[in-house]
């Protein structure tokens, strides 16, 4: 059977045949206002059923959208090699970053060690990687230290992956990820882009990419518990 038609069963004085229906030309014949079907008394099919059929909408079951995947696959290759150092792991996931978004990337843990980050405030992170200060990008280079530092206030009070602005209108938008391991905060992604963010489709490949540093983002906080 091909894609474009059906095989409907007819009984013309108790011998089966078989009658192909063109889907594809009843829909012309019906955007013509000249629907019809040859032998339209013995197809088991009415012609009110057919007239609906041709009102539903058309379903589009595969869009060649990657959602970053490719990434993600090849930073799992990355791990599993267990050839490369994390600062090359969280520049790859930068580069993924810039190449798709123009944005940038920085990845604080918390200090394990510490009792109360509420009170001691944003010395209590530790930045293992900063894609800002070197920037060669002028709107992207700032000191993310001071950045973050005058908003601490804001971060600590990210409980779930935030954009500043979800309409997604302004030039700069920045994206807050606070990673949790079993409710116990670990430390933040920060994102910062640069108008190209159209939209919930391109803000989930960037949360997706972010994510996928979590492995990584757990492995940093235990050794940053364990070391003196």
């Amino acid at each position: 059977m091909s894609k474009d038609t059906d095989k409907i069963a007819i009984d013309d004085n108790k011998n089966i045949e078989e009658q192909t229906l063109d889907y594809s030309k009843f829909k012309k014949e019906y955007r013509n206002k000249n629907s019809e079907t040859k032998n339209e008394n013995d197809v088991d099919f009415t012609k009110d059923k057919f007239e609906k059929r041709l009102q539903e909408p058309e379903y589009s079951f595969y869009e060649n959208q990657s959602f970053s995947l490719e990434y993600l696959i090849l930073f799992n290759d990355f791990l599993m090699s267990n050839n490369l150092p994390k600062a090359q792991l969280y520049k790859f996931i930068h580069f993924a970053l810039l190449n798709d978004f123009n944005a940038s990337l920085a990845i604080y843990i918390l200090d394990q060690r510490v009792e109360d980050y509420m009170k001691t405030g944003f010395k209590s992170f530790k930045k293992i990687y900063d894609g800002f200060s070197d920037n060669k990008n002028t709107e992207l280079k700032m000191d993310i230290d001071f950045h973050l530092n005058n908003n601490f206030e804001y971060l600590i009070n990210v409980k779930i992956p935030t954009w500043t602005d979800e309409t997604f209108q302004e030039d700069i938008n920045d994206f807050y990820y606070p990673f949790y391991e079993e409710g116990t905060l670990m430390g933040y992604g920060f994102v910062r882009s640069l108008s190209q963010i159209n939209g919930h489709k391109d803000s989930s490949k960037v949360e997706l990419i972010v994510m996928s540093l979590k492995s990584l983002i757990l492995s940093e906080y235990d050794q940053n518990g364990t070391s003196q």
